[in-house]
């Protein structure tokens, strides 16, 4: 998206008793605590970012995946190979501070580098940006409203409730500006 949502809320319905939590990684302590030698690598470097990987027909979530039972309806399409280009560092235009804007899901490559070194990049700043000391791990409840800020978060559920049934409807709010 040429701005992309500010901030998610998920409220929880249906919470399994084992698994389901949702991890959630800071990125603006990631960006603070980030090595001098990376930072010197991603301070002004353009990611494009793309939903190809995921939501593409030939996606993981694409058409030869549409009979795998999810509980959650996707509908994959072509307009998910269009590409937007936004700071690798943005800087949030509410608090100021400079966070990674970076997600293994949808960064394809760097502007103005080859395909081989933004993978290497991209390899070397997700185990960065996904250390021990920048997750929270949330736990549902039923009845709990989570609401977080996407401009200085990644989030991401675990799993693991294979035979349980687990259900949290979505709200993405939109924001003025990157």
């Amino acid at each position: 998206m040429p701005v992309p949502p500010a901030a998610t809320a998920l409220y929880g319905l249906t919470i399994p008793p084992v698994g389901g939590e949702t991890l959630f990684a800071d990125q603006v302590a990631a960006y603070e605590q980030m090595p001098e030698a990376l930072r010197a690598k991603v301070d002004g470097l353009t990611a494009i970012h793309s939903a190809a990987l995921g939501y593409a027909p030939d996606g993981a979530y694409g058409e030869a995946d549409q009979e795998q039972g999810r509980s959650m309806k996707i509908l994959p399409s072509e307009k998910a190979l269009e590409t937007q280009e936004h700071p690798l560092v943005r800087v949030h235009h509410e608090t100021g501070k400079r966070a990674l804007y970076s997600s293994a899901a949808y960064i394809k490559g760097f502007v103005g580098l080859e395909k081989d070194e933004s993978d290497s990049l991209l390899l070397e700043l997700y185990a960065h940006q996904s250390r021990p000391e920048f997750i929270y791990t949330h736990r549902w409840q039923v009845g709990m409203l989570v609401m977080w800020d996407n401009r200085s978060l990644l989030h991401a559920a675990t799993g693991g409730y294979d035979g349980h049934s687990r259900l949290l409807h979505r709200t993405t709010i939109s924001d003025t500006r990157f």
